[in-house]
């Protein structure tokens, strides 16, 4: 079912992904794409010069530039814009990935996009995290490692740092899934450098230069949304306390993805220097931010990136069934929801708190 019918799945995770958001537009009169991440549409080369995850907003310059667009209408631009994002990336998963797969009968690769799918940090994650720039990303990097897998490592560069002016953390992890398809073509070093440099220069661009100043500051604080400081702020963040039970949802859906694919790249006998620790980069994430959840979001697509790549050019299977890996699979495959950002499934935690008044 993952491969034959991946796009209405893909629509259904959409749906179960936005079920948290549209409770709150339904209820509260908040928009889809909330305050948090509407400021980031408004950030642009013209008026604040180099800037950190600017260029969306330039290309959009002329549907944001104040005063014309107020919070309402950017956010109904925002939301179409994201919904755009959200087709584009599942259409490119079903042509590069799940229909050359339904010929074939379901392995590796098909668990992968089930897990997409069906994983609270899947499809439903990019779904409930409706405006972020990482359904972007990750389209632009789906693009980028077909470029790779088809010879043109330099054009993928060029993507991939196009990518890292979008939102620096792709070079996190896209950088793995690029260095694995390089691995898999056996990519000469120049062509190595040239594909991955571009992502590099583009992170530490936004690393050195990518704050605003207090005048430019200003001037974005009284456009539309909040979370101005974002422009500001340093590269480490100070961690969030999280409850236990909290912490533990956190390692789960952190390690599980990279259990599995431990478990896969040993029966392959493939290394794990070139396909394990690549992709593991995502994990430098945590401490750049809070945002713990996400970054485990982003490790399975990360991860499933680096197996879609293994089944379709290097031959990977599934290892043997074991009882441990069946569950793990099928425990972290439970659509319970999305993820969630800082705090796990916020759909379970409506259902608790909202639909039984428990814990009031």
């Amino acid at each position: 079912m993952a491969t034959q019918h991946f796009l209405p799945l893909a629509l259904l995770s959409l749906v179960i992904g936005s079920l948290a958001n549209l409770y709150f537009w339904l209820g509260a009169d908040r928009p889809l794409v909330g305050p948090w991440l509407l400021k980031q549409f408004y950030v642009n080369y013209i008026d604040f010069g180099f800037a950190k995850r600017a260029l969306v907003g330039t290309l959009l310059y002329p549907a944001f530039s104040a005063p014309v667009v107020d919070a309402s209408t950017g956010a109904a631009i925002a939301t179409g814009l994201s919904l755009a994002i959200f087709a584009m990336l599942i259409l490119l998963f079903d042509r590069l990935h799940a229909r050359p797969l339904r010929t074939e009968v379901a392995g590796l690769g098909a668990c992968v996009l089930a897990a997409l799918l069906l994983s609270p940090a899947g499809l439903m994650e990019i779904a409930h995290d409706i405006g972020r720039y990482d359904a972007l990303n990750i389209a632009l990097l789906l693009v980028a490692v077909a470029l790779v897998l088809h010879g043109r490592p330099r054009l993928a560069g060029l993507v991939f740092g196009i990518a890292g002016l979008v939102h620096e953390a792709v070079f996190f992890y896209g950088a793995g899934p690029l260095a694995v398809a390089l691995f898999a073509k056996r990519a000469r070093p120049v062509d190595m450098l040239a594909c991955l440099s571009p992502g590099a220069l583009a992170l530490g661009a936004v690393g050195l230069w990518g704050n605003l100043d207090p005048a430019q500051l200003a001037l974005l604080d009284a456009r539309p949304g909040s979370g101005t400081t974002v422009w500001s702020r340093g590269v480490i963040e100070v961690p969030i306390a999280l409850k236990p039970y909290e912490q533990a949802a956190l390692a789960f859906y952190t390690l599980a993805p990279f259990v599995l694919l431990f478990a896969v790249l040993r029966h392959n006998r493939a290394s794990l220097w070139r396909y394990f620790l690549p992709p593991a980069a995502t994990l430098l994430l945590f401490p750049l931010g809070f945002d713990y959840f996400r970054w485990a979001s982003l490790g399975l697509f990360a991860v499933a990136l680096t197996l879609l790549t293994g089944a379709a050019r290097l031959g990977w299977r599934l290892p043997p069934v074991s009882p441990m890996l069946v569950a793990t699979f099928l425990l972290y495959c439970l659509p319970l929801g999305p993820l969630g950002t800082a705090h796990p499934l916020p759909f379970l935690e409506l259902i608790w708190l909202d639909f039984t008044g428990w814990g009031q």
